[in-house]
This record gives C-alpha cells, structure tokens and sequence, in this order.
C-alpha cells in the first residue's frame, strides 16, 4: 500500500524505497500467501532481492476493535470540523489523511 499504488515485487525486482501508507502486505511463499499484515504506516526498501519493511505499527484486532475505531473516526471528525472553520488547511490535511487510514484499516479488519 504506498502513496504511490500498489506494489508487487518478484525477485530480481530493481531496487525501490516506497512510503507505505495504512493498508495490507501480503507475503508470499511459493505463490501463496503465507503472511498478511495490516499497517497503519512505514518505509519499504528492497534491494538484493532482501525486503526491509520498517512500519510505525502493525495493527491488530486486540487494539483495533470496534468500539477503539468508532471512537477514532468520531475524534477525527471532530478535528476535522475544527479545523475546517478556523481554516487551518495544514491540520485538516493531515486529519483527513488520518480518517483516510482508520477507515481502511476498518476495512481491513
């Protein structure tokens, strides 16, 4: 999930460093996915056919239940609002970035 589009990466794939965003990686072993991982951000470097996928957190269900996520999507809309009225367009960016990512990783849940 980068602010990109989507990545698929083989091996020998030419080196990259993308910014991921909130979304899913799926890891694949013998062309099926052995791992998902839902993230809310981070940075991918492949290079040498060697990933390194650093991430600001790996969401799981235990954190992100249902009641933490209405409860997130309530604040940010609240900021949101705030900030639409005061007119700090920075502010309100950066909050419809981040309702942006709860309501994929809700989705994703």
């Amino acid at each position: 999930p980068s602010f990109e589009g989507e990545l698929a990466i083989l091996k020998d794939h030419v080196p990259i460093l993308a910014s991921l965003k909130a979304g899913q990686i799926n890891i694949y072993l013998n062309g099926v996915v052995a791992k998902k991982i839902i993230i809310n951000s981070g940075v991918l470097n492949f290079s040498n056919n060697e990933a390194i996928i650093l991430v600001e957190e790996v969401i799981s269900k235990e954190k992100y239940h249902n009641e933490f996520i209405t409860n997130k999507i309530s604040e940010l809309q609240n900021n949101i609002s705030n900030y639409v009225k005061i007119g700090d367009d920075e502010a309100l960016n950066k909050e419809q970035q981040s309702l942006n990512d709860i309501l994929t990783i809700k989705e994703l849940l």
